[in-house]
């Protein structure tokens, strides 16, 4: 029997199985060569790996943005200026906690929906 190559989609099942697992549908709509599914195998791969690169470089680019906003509001603290818009500094520390606290759960439903 000839092995037969097919793309198609994985979707998660509302429901899980008996024992709290995932559960998974796969639609095979399209048939292969075995070089296509071997080609398509590798680009996704190169994607999957490269995205999760992404995650974690966006988590520490907020954290640094967090940190250098942290250090200049402290400079502002110990300089004596008077004239400092302390509503605003609080509303852009919200954003950029908000950013950072975003990118960590971004990275971790990314790793958790990632194949092992």
């Amino acid at each position: 029997m000839a092995v037969k190559w097919f793309i198609g989609t994985t979707m998660r099942d509302s429901l899980d199985d008996e024992e709290g697992g995932r559960r998974f549908s796969v639609n095979l709509t399209v048939p292969l060569t075995e070089g296509e599914h071997e080609e398509l195998k590798t680009a996704a791969n190169h994607i999957r790996t490269s995205m999760r690169d992404a995650h974690f470089r966006l988590v520490f680019a907020n954290r640094d943005e967090l940190h250098a906003h942290f250090n200049s509001m402290a400079a502002l603290l110990t300089s004596g200026q008077r004239d400092v818009n302390w509503g605003e500094k609080h509303l852009q520390t919200q954003v950029l906690f908000a950013n950072w606290l975003g990118s960590v759960r971004w990275l971790l439903d990314h790793k958790e929906s990632v194949p092992r």
